[in-house]
């Protein structure tokens, strides 16, 4: 009984180092993975708040695996209180290896990290140029010195920025 709920969860595990005890749970399903079932997990969260809780299948993520790995909604699978917000695990239970098959296991998204605008930042960059002569065409004979100038020119109007060096290919 929980908050006055009778759960029914698949698997209750218990973990406890020293006076460190963790509760998981795990919902095991012989069928294609659901909403329902997903949403019958994300209850038992809400009602009971474990450490650690995992969806698994030995068929395969069904309808989840669209809504998970397609659409990205990664948000459907948090639980906990407002202060540390966990995430459930959905993935597919392999038979024959008799554990959990990782390459389905539906893992957290870390967002990219933010990249600095290469020509607005302040860090001083080292550049090196490579200009190319690509014909022997007597029209492209001042092609070097014009790409050298207008990559010399480029360098020397950023503050930030120091030429190493020019690489040619002629």
């Amino acid at each position: 009984m929980a908050n006055g709920v009778d759960i029914q969860i698949d698997i209750l595990g218990i973990a406890r180092k020293e006076s460190d005890v963790k509760l998981f749970f795990i919902e095991a399903k012989k069928t294609r993975l659901t909403l329902r079932d997903l949403g019958q997990l994300w209850a038992y969260c809400k009602l009971v708040d474990p450490d650690e809780a995992f969806l698994l299948s030995s068929a395969d993520l069904g309808s989840l695996n669209k809504l998970l790995n397609t659409f990205r909604r990664e948000d459907l699978l948090d639980f906990g209180d407002k202060k540390k917000i966990k995430k459930m695990r959905v993935g597919r239970w392999d038979m024959r290896t008799n554990s959990v098959d990782y390459m389905t296991l539906v893992l957290d998204v870390i967002p990219a990290t933010p990249q600095e605008d290469f020509y607005k930042s302040e860090t001083t960059k080292r550049v090196a140029v490579y200009a190319r002569v690509s014909t022997d065409d007597p029209n492209q004979t001042s092609s070097y010195e014009l790409q050298k100038n207008h990559y010399e020119d480029m360098v020397n109007r950023r503050a930030n920025w120091v030429l190493v060096d020019i690489y040619a290919e002629m």
